[in-house]
């Protein structure tokens, strides 16, 4: 679980990987990603694309991050909240006829605290 502390700066890496769980996608050949923090009802409570200036590359070819300012972390209700990742990547089976993407999701909980 990735805790937050509420009203403070933080960074939530991610290393992406194709859906086996082994592969690794790189960062440089993702059509799109996209990242929302949902609250225990499945609202959307913060959300950004890729990329961004808080959703970049992080610090290996295969891991994208996500920065909570402080000022977005406050957005947070206190309790667990539920971090999606969404990545649209090439298909290699449908390159050769123009394109066909993969959707792979990522989940993770996220406890905010005072």
């Amino acid at each position: 679980m990735i805790q937050i502390i509420k009203g403070e700066n933080a960074i939530i890496r991610r290393n992406i990987y194709e859906s086996d769980g082994r592969t690794p996608i790189l960062t440089a050949s993702l059509v799109s990603a996209k990242v929302r923090i949902k609250d225990a009802d499945g609202s959307t409570v913060l959300s950004d694309e890729y990329p961004s200036d808080t959703l970049r590359d992080g610090v290996v070819p295969f891991q994208i991050e996500f920065e909570l300012t402080d000022t977005n972390s406050l957005l947070l209700p206190l309790g667990e909240l539920l971090f999606e990742l969404e990545l649209k990547v090439p298909d290699t089976d449908f390159a050769a006829s123009g394109g066909q993407v993969d959707i792979i999701r990522d989940k993770a909980l996220v406890a905010v605290i005072a």
